[in-house]
């Protein structure tokens, strides 16, 4: 997981997955992260795999040190099923109020960021306004 080019390290706090089925009842799972690896108990990951589920929400807040303080951001990401089958899968997050990825990305309806999703044999790329800025050129 990366959030705007910076690997997430022991930034992240109340990471849960939220199952909503089709009776739109809720359902929460505890998750724990570290870089490279999201866990799940052997029992939540048979309650995500479940034929029931209409769909699932990564929710957690994550905390960035800048000159003025600390600041805090919410996010909330829509989980495939697809994604679990992968060997790896890459969450990469763009915060849109900040001035380096505003005029580069659109953000998510009502929201404030944007993510994209990278996987063995593919990816979820978002349409951008104009390219970023490659130091290798």
């Amino acid at each position: 997981m990366s959030i705007d080019n910076q690997i997430a390290v022991g930034s992240l706090s109340n990471i849960e997955i939220t199952l909503i089925n089709h009776d739109d009842i809720k359902e929460s799972i505890e998750v724990s992260y570290y870089p490279g690896n999201l866990s799940i108990s052997d029992s939540g990951y048979k309650k995500l795999l479940s034929a029931d589920i209409k769909y699932m929400l990564l929710t957690f807040n994550y905390f960035e040190n800048c000159k003025s303080g600390q600041k805090k951001y919410n996010y909330e990401i829509e989980v495939k099923k697809s994604w679990l089958e992968n060997h790896f899968t890459v969450l990469n997050i763009y915060n849109t109020n900040k001035r380096q990825y505003k005029n580069v990305y659109m953000p998510l309806p009502s929201k404030n960021y944007t993510y994209e999703v990278i996987y063995p044999g593919g990816s979820v790329r978002r349409v951008t306004k104009k390219m970023l800025s490659n130091d290798c050129n």
